[in-house]
């Protein structure tokens, strides 16, 4: 399965989607609790919704993707889909100094925005 060609980032957090199935018994993603214990028990990715909280630690109302990977698709994302991997200590730390501070504003924080999911079968059973 292995190769040395890397898959575009967005191709390979859709497969690890596609594959995902809900940590607990969701009824509107499942037709019934044995469907998703047979599907939970084949599957190499497990997911669930974590609350999410903002960077001083409060919570949001949104919900943070939380997903456990295992087997041939954890053998991918080691050798194949992680691009790069970066030491960020120092950046940790600084922005751990601002919030002690509390300088919320100088704060460095990434852009983020809501990804839409290309399959809509993967998003109407993930989003569910």
């Amino acid at each position: 399965m292995a190769s040395n060609r890397k898959a575009h980032p967005r191709v390979a957090f859709e497969k690890i989607l596609s594959l995902a199935v809900h940590s607990s018994f969701q009824p509107e993603a499942y037709s019934s609790e044995e469907e998703w214990r047979k599907l939970g028990a084949d599957t190499d990715v497990r997911l669930q919704w974590d609350p999410d909280h903002s960077p001083a630690g409060a919570p949001l109302e949104r919900r943070a993707i939380q997903l456990g990977l295992r087997g041939d698709t954890l053998r991918s994302f080691a050798t194949e889909w992680v691009l790069q991997i970066s030491d960020i200590s120092p950046f940790v730390r600084e922005n751990h100094r601002l919030l002690a501070d509390q300088r919320i504003s100088e704060l460095m924080v990434p852009v983020e925005s809501v990804l839409t999911i290309e399959d809509s079968q993967t998003a109407a059973r993930i989003f569910s």
